[in-house]
């Protein structure tokens, strides 16, 4: 066994290559409480060469740059559970590579899964530093580290040409009479970028031996999609999420991703979520024993008059509200960080839906605690009900499902700001049409 003065130090973050796959430099996160090393990976294909099995897949390697794709294959070693950080089991492919390190090279193993949401583009466990490395992880870049230079240098080849997103839509049916979409679809055709609306009705999933493939009617599935929305209606959740996975599994952006999607199509969830967060919600009943919650169930919104309290109701949620003159209820159009409002009202159900009032601006306060429930439901562009009563602030409802029905007040301006977030997020350049 070696000694300790063998051994090299590192930090809790260090740059390496993986030059038998491609990679010159690769951020990755020291974590020795993870057993198993790990890489971003998508568009993973399994095929046989010469009666083996190997793996094709695709990396993003490094943070925040989506434009920067490198193409790879290996030899595939095993097919493995890995539990990852949330507890959940994920099956994953196994391969053994080099990984080169303060100018020493050894082979590891590493897992191949998506790493979008977690920032780093490698993480780096126990087993590949056993007998090699010493981690001090009060620092971070003890081994060298390239410049900007370098990078730009290294990775130039390997940046898409393409000045534009190609930003998919899932709606149900053409969309054509959609005011939101329409808007979308201009305002992303003059900044350059291409929208391919993908209708769910046409789709079909297949799936085997560890493969899943999508075929549409009328539109090309495996054109590579930057970004993913989803404009499918509450009721058509199961399908919208099973979509989602799928653009995620392939490497888009989703600013909602599948399971925020579930989530959110269950009004109960929401709440929970939403007080367990410390965000504050409207005094609430659901009766569990009546059938009711299910996606898009109806929420029953009761004005409490004279401090009198509201049971339940058979098949709503029943959220008691006060009735002071001064109280006023918006819906809150997010794309994170940007907020647009409209008042909202009341009708003979007891139902929320937009009034016919301008667009309104919430004040700090209030966009504080928007974002705060967006973050308790992972979703990045989704619609929040608020309650504003003087300096009390309550949400009502987070709704992923909310682009399928923009009202037509705001539906340009939201539009706008869904784009632009969008270019923040996956780093697409600007190219304005002629």
């Amino acid at each position: 066994m070696p000694q300790d003065n063998e051994r090299f130090l590192v930090g809790g973050e260090e740059w390496g290559s993986l030059p038998e796959l491609g990679i010159p430099w690769v951020k990755a996160r020291v974590d020795s409480g993870a057993r198993t090393s790990s890489l971003h990976a998508w568009h993973i294909r399994r095929f046989r060469r010469a009666g083996v099995d190997w793996v094709a897949f695709r990396v993003h390697p490094l943070q925040r740059d989506r434009r920067t794709v490198v193409d790879c294959e290996a030899r595939l070693v095993d097919h493995r559970g890995v539990r990852s950080s949330s507890g959940a089991t994920e099956s994953r492919y196994v391969i053994r590579t080099l990984l080169e390190l303060s100018g020493e090279s050894f082979p590891i193993e590493l897992t191949l899964t998506s790493r979008d949401s977690m920032g780093y583009r490698m993480l780096l466990g126990r087993e590949a530093m056993q007998e090699r490395l010493i981690v001090d992880p009060s620092h971070s870049f003890l081994c060298r580290a390239p410049s900007l230079r370098d990078i730009e240098e290294t990775y130039a080849r390997h940046r898409i040409p393409a000045p534009h997103l190609v930003v998919g839509v899932l709606t149900d049916g053409d969309g054509d009479d959609d005011v939101f979409l329409a808007c979308l679809r201009e305002l992303a055709a003059k900044r350059g970028h291409q929208l391919q609306c993908i209708d769910a009705n046409t789709c079909e999933l297949e799936f085997e031996n560890h493969h899943e493939r999508l075929r549409c009617d009328r539109v090309d599935a495996t054109v590579h999609v930057d970004v993913m929305l989803s404009m499918l209606p509450v009721e058509r959740s199961e399908v919208a999420c099973a979509l989602l996975r799928h653009f995620e599994y392939l490497g888009a952006h989703c600013p909602n991703s599948a399971r925020a999607f579930h989530e959110t199509a269950y009004r109960s969830t929401v709440l929970q979520r939403l007080v367990r967060s410390g965000t504050p919600v409207p005094d609430t009943r659901w009766s569990t024993g009546i059938p009711g919650d299910g996606p898009g169930t109806d929420a029953r919104v009761v004005i409490r008059r004279d401090g009198a309290q509201t049971g339940a109701v058979p098949g709503f949620l029943v959220q008691d509200l006060p009735s002071s003159p001064t109280a006023g209820l918006l819906r809150c159009y997010v794309a994170v960080p940007q907020v647009i409002a409209v008042p909202l009202k009341t009708d003979s159900r007891g139902r929320l839906k937009p009034g016919k009032g301008r667009a309104a601006k919430p004040d700090r306060d209030a966009r504080r605690v928007i974002r705060s429930a967006m973050r308790a439901l992972g979703v990045g562009v989704a619609s929040v009900d608020i309650l504003c009563d003087g300096d009390d602030l309550m949400v009502l409802d987070v709704d992923a499902f909310a682009l399928a029905g923009v009202p037509a007040v705001i539906a340009r301006r939201y539009a706008d700001v869904v784009i632009r977030q969008f270019e923040r997020a996956v780093g697409g350049s600007v190219q304005p049409a002629p």
